[in-house]
């Protein structure tokens, strides 16, 4: 099956999650918070991060990439204040660095530079002033980086210690590499955007970065970086961030008497965390993602017979995945497969046909395994029917390939005074960005829906490729 893709994964600018309250309240924050500060912007892969992130830099200074799309009108104000400069840095470029907080400091003096000229500032930077105190903080990149930081934290503090006793004592008297750099970045700010301007650090991808380089650049944060103006955007996905930290706690800081590990890593971590991470934000998941697929849906007669689908449905929100990529991902496989099957025969393009398809595209675009199996024999149709209506009290043993996945509704058991047995549905609330739940499960139930008209689609769909 040859598929075009009609949605782009790449981040925009403009909200099409209806976020933008949020973003404007979280701009509101930034704005006004005491630094220094850090906000944590949680989400899993594919919520929407990145495009989160860059539609908070434009509310707060305008910035925007030359190739993205025209924002809303809301989402800067009418009014917006220029005391605040922004900077950009994506973590994982720099993973490999054996100083990541060094890359971070050489791009926040590169950027402001950048932010400068594009904002007719760049006049104030020929003051004598700032230049030197620009150069002190190339100087300082430069010096670090001659030796590289090691992963241990008593290391690094060691060696900002001896930095400073080798370089700043001799060059600036008492103060600190932490101090110096909160010297230099204040008064660049002040030369550009005024006494009460302040700098704001975008972080993207931490949670793509290894282990050892994500727990480096916290360290580098934490130690160097608390500065007077700074304000410190970090987005990420918590729980695999908590997870790179743990795994970098050394095992003699355990106790002796600790039975888990694992457990006593996982408290050590999130409370590390929470320490540098004075807030943290939570990108929700989509809701209804049914109603955000119909939107996206370009094919008129598609839209409708979803539409459809909807209205006959449980909940708008309980057979397809709550992840923008995921959905997004599902959208460009649905409207091309509907176009392969429509051209086959027209009968394919209404009513349990498109359910069928629905289900197939599914299974073809997330769950593999499940999908040669399918391919290889159609009876295993009725096979995932029968795990999706079993009800968990059942004596069945599941295969593993079925054990790992989760159900969003499951069958209860109802046994009635006359001594029949019935069931309902009851939700099972599983974690809306899994990649092991079987959203799809409850359209597999349609009474409507059997091993002959989906074979008959699925035939339709690949040809050959189906037995």
């Amino acid at each position: 099956m040859t598929m075009t893709g009609v949605l782009s994964d790449k981040p925009t600018i403009c909200d099409k999650l209806d976020r933008e309250e949020m973003v404007q309240g979280i701009a509101w924050r930034v704005r006004n918070c005491t630094p220094p500060f850090t906000f944590g912007i949680h989400g899993d892969w594919g919520a929407g991060k990145t495009s989160f992130l860059k539609q908070l830099r434009f509310a707060l200074d305008g910035s925007r990439d030359p190739d993205d799309e025209t924002p809303s009108l809301t989402l800067r104000g009418r009014n917006p204040p220029k005391n605040v400069v922004t900077v950009w840095f994506e973590a994982w470029r720099y993973q490999n660095e054996p100083v990541p907080v060094v890359a971070l400091i050489h791009e926040i003096r590169k950027q402001i530079g950048r932010w400068a000229a594009l904002n007719k500032q760049a006049e104030k930077l020929t003051n004598v002033t700032a230049r030197a105190v620009l150069g002190s903080i190339d100087d300082i990149s430069k010096l670090l980086r001659l030796e590289a930081i090691p992963f241990s934290p008593s290391r690094i503090q060691e060696i900002g210690e001896k930095y400073e006793k080798e370089n700043l004592q001799e060059k600036l008297g008492s103060n600190s590499i932490q101090e110096h750099l909160d010297d230099a970045v204040s008064s660049v700010l002040k030369n550009l955007a005024g006494n009460s301007a302040r700098l704001v650090v975008f972080i993207d991808d931490l949670d793509r970065c290894s282990p050892e380089s994500a727990f480096r650049l916290l360290e580098g944060l934490k130690i160097y970086l608390g500065l007077s103006r700074c304000v410190f955007v970090i987005g990420m996905n918590q729980q695999l961030v908590v997870d790179s930290i743990g795994a970098c706690i050394p095992a003699s800081s355990y106790p002796d008497e600790t039975t888990s590990k694992s457990a006593f890593a996982k408290v050590r971590a999130e409370a590390y965390l929470e320490k540098i991470c004075t807030s943290i934000e939570r990108l929700v998941p989509i809701v209804p993602s049914a109603s955000l697929m119909r939107a996206w849906i370009q094919d008129a007669r598609l839209r409708e017979e979803l539409e459809a689908i909807s209205e006959q449905r449980l909940n708008d929100a309980w057979y397809l995945p709550p992840n923008p990529r995921r959905l997004k991902a599902l959208v460009n496989q649905i409207e091309q497969a509907f176009k392969v099957v429509v051209r086959k025969d027209e009968k394919f393009g209404s009513g349990v046909y498109v359910r069928s398809l629905l289900i197939i595209v599914y299974v073809y675009q997330f769950h593999s395994e499940l999908f040669q199996r399918w391919q290889f024999n159609p009876s295993f149709f009725t096979h995932l029917r029968e795990w999706v209506g079993s009800s968990d009290s059942g004596p069945q043993v599941w295969p593993s390939y079925l054990k790992c996945l989760e159900l969003p509704v499951r069958q209860v058991r109802m046994d009635t005074q006359d001594g029949s047995v019935r069931f309902r549905s009851e939700k099972k609330f599983p974690d809306p960005y899994s990649s092991s739940v079987f959203w799809v499960a409850p359209l597999l139930i349609d009474n409507d829906i059997n091993e002959q008209v989906v074979t008959e689609v699925m035939k339709a769909l690949f040809g050959s490729r189906v037995r």
